[in-house]
């Protein structure tokens, strides 16, 4: 999780027009202390409806926002809440603001209903709480003030719930880009204020459920290289609770998860089969360990226009001894905290049971992944008085994550499953009773003596932990003579040693290989590779080539298929393409340049690149130049629309799913004009359409048959290099 979390400021306009009926009702019951005036009451309140207002939506959607916020991420959960023409926002530090649902609701308690008579300052009462949100989002936050050696960027997100048109969203946009800029220039001189480095504008157009609204999409802008502007349209009720949570999944990284399949104790005792679903919300990253080892296109589903990744029920304990290894842990909350089911769920985990949930309908190419863990028996579902209860018992299953309650918290994990898993055993371990200061390498000799010779799996790695203790020397700071602290070198020593002593049971295979191969490990070790190592290395590389082209099987633990992709993909495909390339500009006495393919800022981070540049000097290379591919970026955009003009190129509006494949049908957009094609192309650059409208396509057929390939898509994404100018 974030060490440092985003501020949100939330503006509520209490104009007349939100003193409107939204069209939402609600029921009215009327309780009457006469018994038969009573029951004549009942029979009424059927018929008896209350209608909200469209600031009661409003309200009501925020204080859910706010509420899944502190849920999540408690303390750290930065909110402020700002109303129209209402002098009672804290003026104070953001730690003082918020804390809590109860302070948040407090706020609202003590405001009138908007009056129905109109006033004539209002846009002036708009223009000044967005002076206020931009003061706010420049004001430092508890950790801000706190020193660190890491630079904090700050940003910050501003939602504004009121009714627009064209020329007020263009007045508003104007007003907070010159805010922004005054902003960050009081900030230079002012130790309270920090610069604002990134600014997301979210204005919602909230209507009433008779009102139909243009378009279900948002309209994407950037105002500046640092402010954007997103808008969306929606009305009261269930499609404004939908933009509140699609606004929050996005600025707060956030995902959806549907646990699907619980039964309750009434339909068991009526052997009814319904079975009931409920949605929480958590981090993201609880997801990445699954993202990485299965496909989640099987588990995905969209969920009134929000995806969501649904899991099944599978079965609960109440032994902590019962629970499975598990490498992360988050916080969750309730979609519809209110409903029935969700209660039940809560309630269920604050009694003290742990939950699996798996995936369901496990498809076979993940069959590699499906852990060990497929027995219910060790679980206890006898208790019949439960309001929960358990699944029936299947077989081949995998269980991907657990819920529990930590100390009144809910808690979700991520469980560490298939081969790859950070929390794979290494084989069987040994604890060190005894009370020393330090165990010498002698007493390790001595245990290692001691260890029965036929219970030591290859696995255990102990002679690896005493070559590293006898090749290396830990110094205490007290005894440095020099009086500098080489952290660099130990750090980058260290490095080299986790490569070499990795924590990950699969990267334990190149440990089990035969001469020459388990030359790689020492090389591993080594500050620079003379020439005489990088032909031992490239060696080692065609040794394993040739096993692999004459379908030779690589020694392997017994317990571990592998086969021999496994060293290419970790080894070969890594430093291949670097020695060839630079190994041939050095003997022809050339020069070799580093380039980086960062058009997908998804998936390129900064360390990766990093880390390359670290592997090509460690083979004792030197490139002539690093260079990027978004230092080209405006060359290759005059070059796609040059493309365009000579009818080589054309933007499609189909659908990822519909050029799958190889045999895709010719788009129906391909002969559309060449200017207009150019005004669209124009339209994805600023923003027009939203992610998966539109695509620059090229008129051509690849040579593996592929059709009219994608040259350009729609991303909404930071850039580490260029922002968000592309």
């Amino acid at each position: 999780m974030d060490q440092q979390r985003s501020k949100t400021v939330l503006i509520l306009d209490h104009s007349s027009f939100f003193s409107r009926p939204s069209g939402v009702t609600f029921n009215v019951n009327v309780q009457n202390n006469d018994q038969q005036q009573s029951q004549q009451d009942q029979i009424n309140n059927e018929n008896c409806l209350g209608m909200k207002s469209l600031w009661t939506c409003i309200v009501e959607c925020v204080l859910e926002y706010c509420r899944i916020l502190f849920d999540i991420f408690e303390d750290d959960a930065l909110i402020t809440l700002i109303v129209t023409g209402i002098d009672q926002r804290d003026q104070s530090s953001w730690w003082n603001r918020y804390k809590n649902l109860s302070q948040c609701m407090d706020f609202f308690a003590g405001i009138q209903p908007p009056n129905e008579r109109p006033l004539v300052n209002d846009d002036d009462l708009l223009k000044h709480s967005l002076n206020e949100a931009i003061t706010a989002l420049c004001t430092r936050s508890k950790k801000q003030n706190i020193p660190t050696d890491s630079d904090y960027i700050n940003s910050g997100h501003i939602i504004l719930f009121s009714t627009f048109n064209n020329k007020r969203i263009e007045t508003i946009e104007k007003d907070a880009k010159i805010f922004h800029e005054s902003h960050n220039h009081m900030a230079l001189e002012m130790n309270d204020f920090v610069p604002l480095a990134k600014c997301d504008l979210t204005l919602v157009d909230v209507r009433s459920i008779d009102q139909p609204v243009p378009t279900s999409n948002p309209e994407y802008r950037s105002i500046s290289s640092i402010l954007h502007r997103t808008f969306y349209y929606a009305q009261a009720g269930q499609m404004l609770f939908t933009r509140m949570l699609q606004m929050l999944l996005k600025q707060h990284y956030l995902a959806l998860t549907t646990v699907t399949g619980i039964p309750m104790k009434e339909d068991v005792a009526s052997r009814s089969s319904l079975n009931y679903d409920v949605d929480i919300v958590h981090p993201a990253e609880v997801h990445h360990s699954l993202r990485e080892r299965a496909p989640l296109k099987y588990w995905r589903q969209i969920k009134d226009d929000v995806e969501t990744i649904v899991l099944k029920w599978s079965a609960f304990s109440y032994d902590p001894e019962n629970y499975y290894d598990t490498y992360s842990a988050y916080r969750f909350s309730p979609l519809d905290v209110n409903s029935r089911e969700s209660a039940c769920l809560t309630n269920f985990l604050l009694s003290g049971k742990c939950v699996l949930l798996e995936l369901g309908n496990l498809p076979n190419e993940c069959a590699i992944n499906i852990n060990e863990y497929g027995d219910e028996n060790c679980f206890n579902t006898s208790d019949n008085d439960l309001t929960l209860t358990t699944t029936t018992t299947s077989t081949n299953r995998l269980f991907s994550h657990m819920i529990i309650s930590h100390n009144q918290e809910l808690m979700i994990h991520a469980i560490a499953f298939g081969s790859n898993n950070p929390m794979s055993k290494m084989g069987p371990s040994y604890l060190v009773t005894d009370e020393k200061d330090n165990i010498s390498i002698n007493d390790l000799e001595e245990l290692m003596d001691e260890i029965d010779d036929d219970s030591l799996e290859k696995d255990l790695r102990v002679e690896s932990f005493i070559n590293i203790i006898r090749t290396t020397t830990l110094y205490p700071v007290e005894t440095m003579t020099s009086g500098k602290i080489p952290i660099e070198d130990s750090l980058r020593l260290l490095e080299r040693h986790t490569r070499r002593c990795p924590l990950l049971i699969n990267e334990t295979i190149l440990f089990n290989m035969p001469a020459p191969i388990n030359l790689l490990t020492s090389l591993i070790l080594r500050e620079k590779l003379s020439d005489d190592d990088v032909s031992k290395y490239l060696m080692t590389l065609k040794y394993v080539d040739n096993m692999e082209r004459n379908g030779e099987s690589l020694p392997v633990p017994n317990n571990f298929q592998y086969t021999t992709k496994i060293v290419t993909n970790k080894a070969k495909n890594k430093t291949k393409a670097i020695n060839f390339n630079f190994g041939y500009a050095k003997i022809n006495n050339g020069i070799c340049y580093l380039r980086y393919d960062d058009t997908n800022p998804e998936k390129e981070e900064e360390k990766f690149f990093t880390g390359i540049i670290d592997i090509v000097k460690w083979l004792g290379y030197e490139p002539y130049k690093v260079t990027h591919a978004s230092d080209h970026f405006d060359q290759l955009y005059e070059w796609a629309k040059e493309l365009i003009h000579r009818d080589l190129a054309y933007v499609c509006h189909q659908k990822g799913e519909e050029l799958k494949g190889h045999n895709v049908p010719e788009s129906p957009w391909r002969y559309r004009p060449i200017q207009e094609s150019l005004q669209l192309f124009e339209d994805m650059k600023h923003g027009k359409f939203a992610e998966g409208e539109a695509t620059l396509r090229m008129k051509c057929v690849m040579e593996d048959g592929k059709l009219d390939p994608v040259a350009y898509r729609i991303k909404y994404a930071h850039h580490a290099k260029t922002g968000d100018k592309w």
